[in-house]
């Protein structure tokens, strides 16, 4: 019987990891993984073409972040000045997740940045509420700007 378990076991790590290919991106402001995949991601959807970024992309989407940030005070607006403050001095110490993406043939990258303490990996996140502690950009990686910038909302 444990023989039986340990292979079903080693099996079903074999089969997922073929959707877990991923590399650690750390500086002195950043902390992420980029992922090939989320852990839930079928690559017959989406149109089936992914890419996996570079550390150069990474670098490439987090000063567009930043730069867009500057630029947009906009989007802040709708923020609580408390929650506009918190974010910006808090944003070295968000964990992110970045993905690859083609949509009618034009590259881009998800990027999500979460405060919680949980090593989250390649494991997509779908939180409800959850306000500034969870944002999400995408990224357009010819443009090299940020194409979306959304904040969750506050419960």
């Amino acid at each position: 019987m444990k023989i039986v378990l340990c292979t079903l076991l080693v099996l079903a790590l074999v089969d997922s990891s073929q959707y877990q290919m991923t590399e650690e991106v750390k500086t002195d402001r950043i902390n992420g993984t980029i992922c090939r995949y989320w852990d839930e991601f079928i690559p017959d959807k989406d149109d089936g073409q992914t890419w996996m970024p570079t550390r150069e992309d990474v670098i490439a989407t987090e000063t567009a972040l930043e730069s867009y940030l500057r630029a947009t005070p906009h989007h802040f607006a709708l923020w609580k000045k408390a929650d506009r403050i918190k974010f910006w001095e808090s944003l070295k110490t968000y964990k992110r997740q970045y993905r690859g993406g083609v949509h009618n043939g034009r590259k881009f990258i998800l990027c999500n940045l979460y405060c919680d303490n949980r090593d989250r990996g390649c494991a997509q996140i779908n939180v409800s509420d959850g306000g500034d502690c969870y944002v999400h950009i995408t990224f357009d990686a010819k443009t090299k700007k940020v194409m979306r910038f959304f904040r969750n909302g506050d419960a």
